[in-house]
């Protein structure tokens, strides 16, 4: 009986897949709508798939208004603004 464990090369499916902040996948979804690279080198660049890019394009001009939407941006502040004070009244009670 053989029991010898088979080797896995560098493309093995148990590594971990590599996660992006907002911040990056916006840098690669802007480089993609300048047009001063292909598609094929933006993919080989940051080593993303197309599909991954042409999904986070998508999402990106779906959501581009609310960046112009008054009324989520004070959401957002809002949220912000009970976040810190959570926070805040936590590392109170903390010491």
């Amino acid at each position: 009986m053989d029991t010898e464990l088979k080797k896995y090369d560098n493309n093995d499916m148990s590594k971990k897949r590599k996660t992006y902040n907002p911040a990056e996948k916006a840098k690669i979804v802007l480089e993609v709508l300048r047009e001063e690279s292909t598609l094929n080198e933006i993919v080989t660049d940051y080593g993303v798939s197309p599909q991954l890019i042409s999904r986070w394009k998508r999402e990106f001009i779906e959501n581009m208004p609310a960046v112009f939407d008054k009324k989520n941006t004070e959401v957002e502040q809002l949220k912000r603004s009970i976040l810190l004070r959570r926070r805040n009244l936590s590392i109170r009670s903390v010491s």
